[in-house]
């Protein structure tokens, strides 16, 4: 060989030829570095898709401000500007095309952004908050309900999909029983600090700000759509950073610790339940009984399984044997498999069956009912008839006394008041000239009434009751008085003359011209204030079945 070409290019000394073994190292050691430098450009590109997935984007001149992409939802233009929007979730059916409402978009605009955080964290009105006591206006799953619309509305149902695995997701929302504290606790933490479990959107350390705000605002929302009472006791076990699945999971807790006693009471209550016990044998009317029952346990959230074994149970009990054959059957089907058929099943399929049969007239009970029903209304007719025969002929119930007897006397057909002393029809009793000062009536010797006995010969006006109230005797009036109305006899002209009319005696009044208390419909007729009689009896009573025979 020459020695220029032992020469390489440019004169320098050309390589000694390798061994195969040297040669085969050099190139696995190529290959590997090759493989690096691959690897590391496609670690370089991933960082650069998720940063620019990250960035905010704009729509152009005039499109408004940049807005973010949220980690469940999307983004859309609404006029000239670019909006975000939440709701829903990652996985199946929760994924949603768009916002439920125009409450689930957000925007970058401060205004925006401020009127957007109040509708989220506003709670629910005074008559839809959720309370411990029982005489709360809603009932607990009720409330829930209403969280979940509230929730979803506002698009804040997306911290509300807890992902465990990644792959799956739970709305605790619907299933509030499903997870545990811990678990939810552990899942607001990956959101703030930016797990995602997304498929094909894995941003790590980056925390999606809508979860951030969702988190906080749903907390408040469900603070505000509670009671005082029910805020006060939960409050302890709230740390500053508590998130609103996590307040949701603490009420959901509490209330189904609390409506296990109410729930076993409400099932007793239903358990009692016949349908027999009514001689109609309503089905409607005791459909409607249980149905109130069951769904006060349905609203405590705690409904057992047998519920609908117990409301079949309610119904077997009858004397229509095709009703009770059919209500058996359901019974005994539901004993072997409690989930065949829910309670709203089982009352609808009864009611009609109940509704078929009595439409058709095949359902006794009623019958029999209506027939007792008309038998004692037809009884109290002829009670009736018969009272009103004894009225019309005359007869008086005055005292008690078929025959008229007592202090006196009313003529029920032409109702003129008599005197209850003499009896004449001239004057009333208080003006009677046949009284005596001695206690007595004057025709027949029976004793008046205390306020009437006058005092006797050098005994004062002016006593004093048991009770230490003061009696004035006024002997114009012929009674014994109290209170402002009170005086003696040198006191009359004074404090009498415009009382005339108050139980005054005047010596020139007559009989009125018509009982003044008279009442028509009844023909009945009340005594005056000042007419010493005691009416015992009345055809009041006669409307109403109970007069004294």
């Amino acid at each position: 060989m020459t020695e220029s070409s032992r020469r390489g290019r440019g004169g320098a000394p050309a390589a000694e030829p390798s061994s195969p073994a040297t040669a085969s190292s050099l190139l696995l050691n190529q290959i590997s570095r090759q493989n690096e430098i691959m690897e590391a450009l496609m670690n370089t590109n991933q960082a650069l898709v998720n940063r620019l997935a990250a960035m905010p984007t704009t729509g152009g001149a005039g499109a408004g401000p940049r807005i973010t992409r949220p980690r469940v939802g999307g983004r859309a233009t609404v006029g000239s500007e670019e909006l975000a929007w939440t709701g829903g979730g990652c996985f199946g059916v929760n994924v949603l095309v768009g916002p439920r409402s125009s409450k689930g978009y957000r925007s970058n605009i401060m205004k925006a952004k401020v009127k957007t955080e109040e509708g989220c964290c506003e709670g629910l009105g005074d008559s839809k908050k959720l309370s411990m006591k029982e005489d709360s206006k809603v009932t607990f799953i009720q409330w829930i309900n209403l969280v979940r619309e509230r929730a979803e509305t506002t698009g804040m149902d997306t911290v509300f999909h807890v992902s465990i695995d990644g792959a799956t997701e739970i709305n605790i929302l619907k299933q509030f029983g499903a997870l545990t504290l811990t678990q939810i606790h552990n899942w607001s933490i990956r959101l703030r600090d930016g797990e995602d479990h997304r498929p094909g959107y894995v941003i790590a350390n980056t925390p999606c700000p809508y979860d951030v705000e969702h988190l906080s605002w749903s907390r408040k929302m469900i603070e505000n759509s509670i009671d005082n009472d029910l805020w006060r006791s939960i409050q302890k076990e709230l740390e500053p950073d508590t998130s609103g699945p996590e307040i949701f999971k603490i009420i959901v807790s509490k209330f189904q610790a609390s409506s296990a006693n109410m729930v076993r009471s409400l099932m007793e209550k239903l358990d009692k339940l016949r349908l027999n016990e009514d001689d109609r044998e309503d089905v409607s009317a005791l459909a409607d009984k249980v149905s109130e029952i069951c769904r006060q346990i349905e609203g405590s959230g705690s409904e057992p399984p047998d519920l609908a074994f117990v409301v079949a149970g309610c119904f077997q009990e009858s004397t229509v044997n095709t009703f009770m054959v059919e209500a058996a059957g359901m019974h005994s089907e539901l004993n072997r498999n409690v989930g065949r058929h829910t309670w709203r099943d089982s009352i609808q399929t009864l009611t009609a069956s109940y509704n078929s049969l009595s439409s058709s007239g095949k359902w006794p009970p009623a019958k029999k009912h209506e027939t007792k029903t008309t038998e004692a209304l037809n009884a109290r007719i002829t009670k009736l008839e018969q009272k009103e025969n004894q009225y019309k002929q005359g007869n008086s119930y005055n005292n008690g006394n078929e025959n008229g007897g007592g202090n006196g006397q009313y003529n029920y057909r032409n109702h003129q008041k008599k005197c209850y002393t003499c009896g004449s029809t001239e004057h009333l009793a208080r003006n009677c000239p046949n009284r005596r000062n001695d206690g007595s009536n004057g025709n027949d010797g029976q004793t008046k009434h205390p306020s009437r006995i006058p005092p006797k010969d050098g005994e004062s006006e002016i006593r004093t009751r048991a009770n230490g109230e003061k009696e004035m005797w006024c002997d114009r009036c012929k009674r014994w008085r109290t209170g402002p109305k009170a005086h003696t006899t040198n006191q009359h002209r004074a404090t009498s003359g415009n009382n005339q009319g108050n139980g005054g005696s005047n010596e020139n009044e007559g009989p009125p011209s018509s009982p003044s208390n008279y009442q028509a419909n009844l023909g009945v007729w009340e005594p005056d204030e000042d007419e010493d009689l005691d009416i015992s009896f009345g055809f009041c009573s006669l409307i109403s079945g109970e007069s004294k025979e």
